[in-house]
């Protein structure tokens, strides 16, 4: 038995030293060893002809599998996934097609993509149209006893507003931010802003508004 206890102090010092490097690889390797995990990637996109619009009615992500460092994808979550459907390619309005795969989601060289669900994207484009639309101020506030509003016009007359041709149909006025009348009498400009409700359209036009309102006795 002595020949196995000094085989056991030949070197001791090494050899513990050994066994806690293998420690630490094992750790390390545990920590970095691959593992799958589900997540969901937000629709992105890019390159769209000038005349389309992209219907606002897509579905908002999608969820995919990867699999790769547990480091690298618990990085891909926290930054936020993205799915890029690149509209470059795209010929007239209507319904298109986009494959889900790892250059669409732009996945670093260590993460595998393994599926998605969908596994495709299908996505429509519209006409983009252009309409004029009236301004309707919007005013708040008890006029002094005994005055009334006579009448106010803006300037611009008109806004353009611009989006979905389907949803830009349906807009036929837009409202200003609210507008104080307490204790005014007589001309007053007021400079105020015009809101779309709708979050797919947009202005064409600055939304910045002057209304001019005239203030009577009854």
């Amino acid at each position: 038995m002595g020949w196995i206890q000094d085989r056991i102090r030949r070197n001791f010092g090494s050899k513990i030293v050994a066994l806690l490097v293998a420690i630490v690889l094992w750790l390390t390797f545990g920590a970095l060893r691959a593992g799958e995990e589900a997540m969901e990637a937000a629709v992105r996109f890019v390159n769209i002809p000038e005349d389309l619009e992209a219907n606002p009615d897509q579905i908002p992500a999608v969820a995919v599998m990867l699999r790769g460092p547990r480091p690298t994808l618990s990085r891909l979550r926290a930054g936020g996934l993205t799915l890029t459907v690149d509209c470059a390619d795209v010929f007239g309005a209507g319904q298109h097609t986009a494959n889900i795969d790892r250059a669409a989601l732009r996945l670093p060289g260590d993460v595998e993509f393994v599926k998605a669900a969908p596994s495709q994207l299908r996505y429509t484009l519209e006409k983009s149209a252009i309409k004029e639309i009236g301004i309707v101020p919007q005013f708040v506030g008890e006029m002094e006893t005994g005055y009334v509003l006579d009448g106010y016009a803006t300037k611009p007359r008109m806004l353009r507003v611009r989006g979905p041709e389907d949803r830009v149909a349906l807009v036929e006025a837009v409202q200003t931010d609210p507008i104080n009348l307490s204790g005014e009498v007589g001309g007053r400009s007021f400079e105020t802003t015009a809101f779309l409700s709708d979050p797919y359209l947009r202005f064409v036009d600055s939304p910045r508004i002057t209304v001019r309102v005239n203030i009577r006795k009854r």
